[in-house]
């Protein structure tokens, strides 16, 4: 109060004078008394007074009270109280076009006065907010890429953005009449209005997708938002909505959707092709091969040495080609079906490995411990494993070799180590161990189809892991991996 500043317009001398005194014990500031407009005005420019309290009538102006509190409210948007003993009803009607904060009827004391300066003041205060807060909104809704929209609780628009009426070619009244439901796509309006009426009808969020008619008459896809907003007794007083563009987004969903039909289609005519090599290569395999065993059965004694060797080739060739087309089949279907988690522990699983591997008697298997139990796909877990002991056990240049299995817990994945003291892999030979087909060792003396090492990168890699390998001739090997932590969501 004590730093307001008033200005009083009033063409009366004695009643001005009156009315600065008791302002002045009142505690407020008056910034000088005018007895016309000309004067009322300058003032207003040199002092720039909080509000100002003007006669209606004003007499011996060139202007009356009224146009001048208009001129201040729009010129320089100050709250007017006006002072009035009587008037006629056109001026009257007049002044309650321009919006005063209040009025002081002739003759009045002090609490009238204070009553209407703290009142207008506060009115002023609270309208003065409100207008910067929508001043922020126009700026905000005008600034994002979105079409902003807000209505009534019953859904009636109040207001749009400039970017809603570029993509409508709708202005706010024809909205207002015409309705939002013209510019929805037919096929999209049911669910669309549907959705808006639950939200309306339940005070909750509205979200949902439709098509929306831009101003050339396409259609793009809209992602359509809106929240109520509500007094403290929760009464919804309106709705503040938007609508973001998601033409692109729907587009690429539909892309993936294609590719993913294309690939669904592709994975069964792999499966198909799958069966045919399973069946068709399989069966003059078995055929050759059990050609070799009846011989060796039946004639085994008047077949040279020389030739029995040659069966017994036939045989480890035609074992090797099944292998190999059960490689070439277990590859192909990695990353395809669909493998349910098991809580899996690890340390049953390796002992259940070693011992379907069968390793010689006289070679050390250690398992450091300890080892954890958790949720994973126990037959991709299973089959890594056994191929890379396996191998550390095969292709071992002793009978008295070792092999160390460790796991090491991190925050997401576990690594699995494998550490042979072997005869190690040479450095030009490790970049292509876990290509398909390929061997270290010559194809004629090694029975190893070249896919199994393929087989277990791919695996790891599809389970979101990564292997590597480190080796040096005579230091042995070690093939390290990591397999991921499954969450309990999944």
């Amino acid at each position: 109060m004590k730093s307001t500043k008033v200005l009083i317009v009033e063409d009366e001398s004695i009643v001005a004078r009156v009315i600065s005194q008791e302002l002045t014990f009142l505690g407020y500031i008056v910034t000088g008394i005018a007895t016309s407009d000309v004067a009322a005005l300058a003032s207003v420019r040199d002092q720039k007074p909080d509000i100002v309290l003007v006669d209606i009538v004003l007499k011996g102006s060139k202007s009356d009270g009224v146009s001048l509190a208009a001129n201040f409210r729009q010129e320089f948007q100050l709250p007017v109280i006006y002072i009035t003993a009587h008037t006629d009803d056109a001026t009257l009607e007049r002044a309650k076009n321009t919006e005063p904060y209040g009025y002081l009827i002739k003759p009045f004391n002090e609490r009238d006065l204070l009553v209407a300066l703290e009142t207008a003041l506060y009115k002023h205060k609270m309208q003065e907010q409100l207008r910067q807060s929508e001043e922020r909104y126009r700026y905000l809704a005008e600034s994002i890429p979105q079409l902003v929209w807000t209505a009534t609780t019953d859904g009636v628009l109040l207001d749009v953005n400039q970017r809603w009426i570029d993509f409508t070619s709708l202005t706010l009244a024809q909205a207002q009449i015409e309705g939002w439901e013209v510019i929805v796509h037919p096929d999209d309006l049911a669910t669309l209005s549907q959705n808006w009426a639950f939200a309306q009808q339940n005070g909750i969020f509205y979200q949902a997708e439709g098509r929306m008619r831009r101003a050339d008459g396409m259609y793009r896809w809209h992602l359509h938002q809106a929240k109520p907003l509500k007094n403290e007794q929760g009464q919804i007083i309106k709705w503040f909505g938007t609508a973001t563009d998601i033409e692109e987004q729907k587009q690429l969903e539909q892309q993936n959707a294609t590719l993913l039909q294309k690939l669904e289609e592709r994975n069964q005519e792999l499966d198909r092709f799958s069966y045919i090599v399973s069946h068709d290569l399989k069966s003059p395999l078995r055929a050759v091969g059990n050609l070799a065993e009846w011989l060796e059965d039946d004639i085994s004694d008047l077949i040279p040495p020389e030739n029995q060797q040659q069966l017994q080739l036939i045989k480890s060739r035609v074992y090797r080609m099944e292998e190999l087309i059960n490689g070439l089949l277990k590859y192909a279907r990695i990353a395809r079906e669909d493998i349910p988690l098991d809580l899996v522990s690890v340390e049953e699983l390796l002992k259940e490995v070693v011992d379907s591997l069968a390793p010689p008697p006289t070679f050390i298997i250690e398992i450091a411990s300890p080892l954890p139990t958790y949720h994973t796909k126990r037959i991709l877990l299973h089959q890594v494993l056994a191929n890379l002991i396996g191998n550390a056990i095969k292709h071992h240049d002793r009978l008295d070799g070792k092999v160390k299995i460790t796991v090491q817990d991190y925050q997401d994945f576990y690594e699995f180590s494998i550490v042979d003291d072997g005869r190690g892999i040479d450095a030009k030979e490790q970049t292509r161990v876990f290509d398909i087909f390929q061997t270290v060792e010559s194809q004629s003396t090694n029975q190893s189809t070249g896919i199994g090492l393929a087989i277990v990168k791919k695996i790891v890699e599809t389970e979101g892991g990564k292997i590597q390998l480190k080796s040096e001739i005579g230091q042995g090997s070690t093939f390290s991996f990591t397999w991921r932590k499954y969450s309990n969501q999944e």
